[in-house]
């Protein structure tokens, strides 16, 4: 509104009041910080990308060392940043990698969409649960795991009485998919285990009993070097005896002699029977399709002596056939003289015959 002052012919003052129209136009700041697209490069994500959701997960092979991640911001004066990119690409990380991505709305409200790119181990050593008497392993080491990655569980002293060790039947479904193998190591006893050999996807128990070395329940357990154990896989109700693929049996021995066996107890003949072993490094490994008790041993050991043989054996009734050859034999003394005495019977006849010849020709 302007006002102005003039002079009219009569002297006297008027104001013009003169008024303009301006119209103001007033636009609100957008503060939508939603993005209408999220790639990583070759993965997918889970869940499927939705605006409405800010957090995802995905795992990536061992061999994947960086992704690309692209982040598209629903309004298009709206800034997506994803933090830790550096040309064009995201460095990770064996196992867990947390990204985030700052989505800055127009009047600067801010939003954070999180991804949680897991980048798989060949090998992973699980921290064991104890948990009624039973070893349990957590499942985000279980699914850290590479395909025909190995599973390893560490025993510690303090756990060397527990016998059992629980997988569950998710776990075993997972390992089983990924071609994995279980090692169980105990301070006197290793198990190394192919995952293919579980036959279904139960939940799985692993015992490791350790037996005590008593020959009157167990012959010759004394003899044996080292921890004497009995190995046992069951699944549900069904216990696993024997495997598709063998499980190698590792036993630490310390003597450096490649004299030392590994043996199995074989309940059907009652004896220890040898299944092999390689010395190596403190430790004699040997292979096996089934379980059983199992022990090393110097087979020098287990070998039967023969028995000693008696200095006076008692006498029997059965007759040994004589050895005697015929130059040990001596002719009876009746046979020589029936010789002389027909000898001299043929001299007297000849004698008689010649005398008889000489009286006749006298005549």
């Amino acid at each position: 509104m302007i006002t102005n002052t003039n002079e009219n012919a009569t002297g006297k003052k008027v104001s013009t009041i003169t008024s303009d129209i301006a119209t103001v136009t007033i636009k609100k700041l957008s503060s939508n910080t939603k993005l209408s697209d999220l790639i990583i490069s070759n993965v997918n994500l889970s869940p499927s990308f939705d605006p409405e959701h800010d957090q995802y997960s995905v795992n990536v092979e061992n061999e994947v060392d960086s992704i690309k991640v692209t982040a598209t911001p629903a309004n298009k004066y709206a800034n997506a940043q994803v933090q830790g990119l550096e040309n064009e690409e995201i460095t990770l990380n064996n196992g867990k990698n947390q990204i985030n991505i700052i989505v800055t709305a127009q009047d600067g409200t801010e939003q954070k969409y999180i991804i949680e790119v897991t980048r798989l181990v060949p090998e992973k050593n699980a921290t064991p649960i104890l948990e009624d008497n039973r070893i349990l392993v957590n499942n985000d080491d279980v699914y850290m795991l590479d395909q025909n990655g190995t599973l390893k569980m560490p025993i510690s002293s303090d756990l060397a009485t527990v016998q059992d060790i629980l997988l569950s039947a998710d776990q075993i479904n997972y390992l089983q998919e990924k071609n994995a193998s279980i090692h169980v190591e105990r301070s006197d006893a290793t198990l190394k285990i192919p995952a293919a050999n579980f036959p279904g996807k139960q939940a799985l128990t692993i015992k490791m009993e350790n037996l005590a070395k008593d020959p009157e329940v167990l012959p010759q357990s004394d003899l044996s070097v080292g921890t004497i154990y009995d190995f046992t896989l069951q699944q549900g109700d069904q216990k696993l005896h024997n495997f598709d693929q063998p499980i190698e049996l590792i036993f630490p021995v310390g003597e450096t002699t490649e004299e030392l066996k590994i043996y199995y107890w074989n309940e059907e003949t009652s004896e220890w029977e040898v299944i092999g072993g390689t010395y190596q490094d403190g430790n004699i490994h040997a292979t096996t399709n089934h379980f059983s008790t199992f022990a090393v041993f110097n087979p020098s050991d287990l070998a039967v002596e023969p028995e000693e043989e008696e200095d006076d054996p008692a006498p029997t009734d059965k007759k040994e056939p004589s050895k005697e050859t015929n130059e040990d034999k001596e002719l009876p003394n009746t046979a020589t003289h029936m010789y002389q005495i027909l000898l001299f019977g043929l001299l007297l006849l000849i004698i008689g015959s010649l005398f008889y010849l000489k009286i006749r020709r006298t005549k």
